[in-house]
This record gives structure tokens, sequence and C-alpha cells, in this order.
């Protein structure tokens, strides 16, 4: 017997959040969010920005002193501020930035999915998915360390 478990579609119309109120961040579109972390239609748009706003201001605390600094040396907004050449047509700035927010956001996507499952199945391949949600984590972290210019570093524990 095959059974199937239906979930709504991702919207088609971008669903743009805004996460700063003086603008220096760019908003952020969720639908191209959905499309660049693998993200259906199961999680609402609604509890999207909430995730959005969460990871901006998480992101924000890390970038306070380099925003401030950028702002210092004339940095008007984000994308002003220019590492090196765009991307697709985006400043780098704004790619990193963006890749930091998403990271996070399908990160919390993944430890929240545990509260979906009451079963023991359930909570093992929640427990299974953690490894995942840290490796986006990871990929946060990275792209803030890029976007401020930060030297990385790969430490093995032995």
């Amino acid at each position: 017997m095959v059974s199937v478990i239906p979930h709504t579609a991702a919207p088609a119309d971008p669903v743009l959040v805004a996460v700063d109120p003086d603008g220096w961040y760019p908003p952020v579109d969720v639908t191209a969010l959905r499309a660049r972390t693998g993200l259906d239609g199961t999680w609402s748009d609604g509890r999207l920005t909430l995730l959005v706003r969460e990871a901006a201001d998480a992101v924000a605390d890390v970038l306070a002193d380099w925003r401030a600094d950028r702002e210092a040396e004339g940095a008007a907004t984000l994308a002003a501020v220019a590492p090196t050449g765009p991307l697709d047509g985006t400043p780098l700035s704004v790619w990193r930035w963006r890749t930091a927010i998403e990271c996070r956001v399908r990160a919390a996507v993944i430890r929240a999915t545990r509260d979906f499952h009451s079963t023991g199945d359930g909570h093992d391949r929640a427990d299974a998915l953690e490894p995942t949600a840290d490796e986006w984590l990871a990929r946060a972290h990275e792209a803030l360390s890029r976007l401020m210019g930060r030297p990385r570093a790969t430490i093995e524990l032995i």
C-alpha cells in the first residue's frame, strides 16, 4: 500500500522580510530562501519569517562591531561593503550575509523538526539530523568569517 502525505507548494511570489529598521541590511526573500535551502511548503511563510528575523538578529549581533567600522568608513549599506566583485550581480558582502541568514534558518528548521515527531522512531530520526543542523550552523559561521575577513582554522580534537 502506498500512502501520500500532501503538503502545500512554496508560493511563487516573493515574500520579502525586512530585517533591519534602518535598511542597512537588505530584506530577505523567503521564497528564494526556500529554493536555496531546500525547504518546501511544510513551513509557512509566517513561521519562516519568524526564523528569518531570529537569524538576522543573531547575525546582526555578531556583526555589530564590524558594521560600526564599515559605517565609520562611509558604507551606507551592506551592499556598499564589497570585499571583492559581485557574484551573479549581487555584492559578495550581501551574498555572504544572506548565506549566514539562510544557513541559520535551515539549522533552526532541522532542530525544530524534533517537535513534529512524538514516537521513539521520530526522535531517532531527529537525533540523526542533529549533525546536519550543526553543519548548517558551521556554514553560517564560515560565511560570517569570510564577510568580516577573519581567518578560519580547522581544529581536530585528539
